[in-house]
């Protein structure tokens, strides 16, 4: 919950706010000494990301091309000049293209941004406050609309792809894919991704499919006619080798659309991304992965208008678990009408709410992050005028939630590509939830890099499974709620978990065979007598339940479990009882 007290050094909050079930979730921030409220935003297609450019804790704002605010703390902002930053956007007026990514490209623990304009460019963050131009094939005659860090080939170094509007920014390019090394250093990849002519508009990288490779979505963006998006499958999982191949996939692949911005969310919390892209020129589209395949959903599926609103124009779709209830909402921004934010209800429908987004003004892109790092979701709108932007403060609730700051080491330092799932008990019940890290997830911009849920009652996280994009599988487990902690790839956390919980995960008593496993068959052998009702469940890599069973007693104190047919290399075998529990890991050798 915020406390805020309104002296000078505190900004002063409008009363405007939605109200959800008689609680508002924001609240527009309107005192002018803040610069974020006074800047006049440029003209074009501008999209927005939170970072930590500094390294200091605090979430500072991009947007614009060159507008960086930092962070001061206690709800005050610095804007930082142009002469003293260094990211020079070169931008000509009248031009429309202006998206960026942020990532940490040459892993020196400082997040690097990329320009995607008439003259693209890259920017190294030299650690100091300032930004560099880096020189090479990415900052040399790329025309581009968007761009997105991803590692899709997983050798631990971010590589990019661009995106071209044919028809909107000059004269026609394709889109372009360059590969990061170890060094620093990109070079241009040949791709079926980059041939063709389109009206590319943002492109997003995604693991949706959770076989461990990132694949591309691209917006077909064709305004004067629909026509399907554009989505490459990578084949690095099924042949070793990282190539994206365009897929003709059904209803996904051959919806006709004007695609924008792709985002891959698992809205109802059954362990596998959905996937939601807005159109520009129709209604926007929600697909449902049911596990076998996809389902559009429509009005009736989802109790509200969130794929039935006709009027076009939406560009951006932001996500995030804005009320902390453990179910992911999102914010829908319009080109030329209001804008709206839909909570999830929890069943697979939505609440439609508009203040304190009650206007027309050209929204572009979104970005959402904790930037008081209160526990909750706040949000910047930008927009080609003054009256469009806006930072809203999120108000809270008072439900729990938990946040994730992931830091690679064999993989990428921005851990771009990494997939967390939770266990909580939510209003009594066992609730998973999914978060995958990009640095693409809004129009033209991202969200904040750290990882958050909500919590709603729930104030223990029982189960933390992290899969980095090397394959590395790390878990924890009583995690307290109400915390931002660090984990560093195969180093450890600063999570702050339950008083007894080393002594539960040093339990000894039980004891897994063969382990290492060659065929996926083992067995729980149990050293003491059991008196009580024990709970013995497996999860595989992803957080899936593979194995479930209850003991009232076992009389030769053991059970065998079979998990031969389960795709995955690494299984976490977790026993509770209503006082105590732990978890052991299982790996597969074959």
């Amino acid at each position: 919950m915020k406390i805020r007290t309104l002296t000078t050094s505190i900004l002063i909050f409008s009363q405007c706010a939605i109200h959800l079930h008689g609680q508002g979730i924001f609240e527009k921030i309107t005192d002018p000494a803040n610069p974020i409220v006074s800047f006049t935003p440029t003209s074009g297609y501008s999209g927005a990301s939170w970072i930590d450019f500094n390294n200091d804790g605090l979430l500072d704002l991009f947007t614009n091309s060159e507008f960086l605010f930092q962070n001061l703390g206690n709800g005050q902002f610095n804007q930082v000049g142009q002469a003293v930053h260094g990211i020079d956007s070169a931008k000509q007026p009248g031009d429309l293209n202006d998206g960026h990514t942020w990532g940490d490209f040459d892993n020196d623990g400082f997040i690097d941004v990329y320009l995607a304009n008439r003259q693209s460019a890259l920017f190294r963050n030299n650690g100091n406050g300032s930004f560099s131009k880096v020189e090479g094939p990415m900052s040399t005659n790329v025309n581009a609309w968007a761009a997105a860090f991803g590692d899709y080939d997983n050798d631990g170094h971010l590589d990019l792809m661009a995106t071209h509007p044919c028809g909107f920014i000059g004269q026609c390019q394709t889109n372009f894919l360059f590969k990061g090394d170890v060094a620093g250093n990109f070079e241009t990849v040949p791709s079926e991704v980059t041939t063709g002519f389109d009206a590319y508009t943002v492109g997003s990288w995604s693991d949706f499919d959770l076989d461990g490779d990132l694949d591309l979505f691209v917006g077909s963006g064709e305004v004067a006619q629909l026509s399907p998006d554009n989505i490459y499958i990578n084949k690095l999982f099924e042949t070793g080798d990282a190539t994206l191949e365009k897929s003709d996939c059904p209803i996904l692949c051959t919806d006709q659309r004007d695609g924008q911005n792709w985002n891959w969310i698992d809205f109802d919390n059954d362990g596998d991304f959905d996937g939601f892209v807005t159109n520009y020129t129709k209604s926007n589209d929600f697909y449902r992965n049911d596990g076998t395949g996809f389902h559009k959903l429509a009005q009736n599926d989802l109790d509200s208008d969130l794929t039935s609103l006709v009027n076009g124009q939406w560009l951006t779709n932001v996500w995030g678990d804005f009320n902390n209830d453990g179910f992911i909402d999102v914010y829908v921004g319009n080109d030329g009408s209001i804008d709206y934010l839909y909570t999830n209800d929890g069943d697979g429908t939505f609440t439609k709410h508009t203040e304190p987004f009650s206007y027309a003004a050209s929204s572009r892109g979104a970005s959402a992050g904790d930037f008081d790092n209160d526990g909750d979701l706040d949000l910047f709108i930008s927009a080609a005028g003054p009256a469009g932007k806006g930072l809203y403060s999120n108000k809270g609730n008072g439900n729990n939630w938990i946040g994730f700051n992931l830091v690679g080491k064999n993989s990428n330092r921005s851990a771009i590509g990494a997939i967390v799932r939770i266990k909580a008990f939510i209003n009594g019940e066992p609730t998973w939830q999914i978060r995958e890290v990009s640095a693409q997830s809004s129009f033209c911009g991202s969200n904040d890099l750290r990882v958050h849920f909500g919590l709603a009652n729930a104030n223990l996280v029982d189960s933390v499974i992290v899969r980095w994009p090397s394959g590395t599988v790390e878990q924890l487990s009583w995690v307290n709620a109400n915390q931002y902690c660090l984990i560093t790839e195969t180093e450890g956390s600063t999570c702050g978990v339950t008083s007894n919980s080393v002594e539960r995960l040093n339990d000894d008593w039980v004891t897994i065979y063969p382990n290492p496993t060659q065929d996926g068959s083992f067995g729980i052998v149990f050293s003491k007598k059991i008196e009580q009702n024990v709970s013995v469940s497996v999860f595989d890599s992803m957080g899936k339940i593979v194995f479930q069973r209850v003991l009232s007693e076992t009389p030769d104190n053991q059970i065998l479990v079979d998990t031969s047919e389960k795709n995955s290399k690494i299984f976490f075998i977790k026993i509770t009882t209503n006082s105590w529990g732990f978890t052991k890991t299982l790996t597969l050798a074959r």
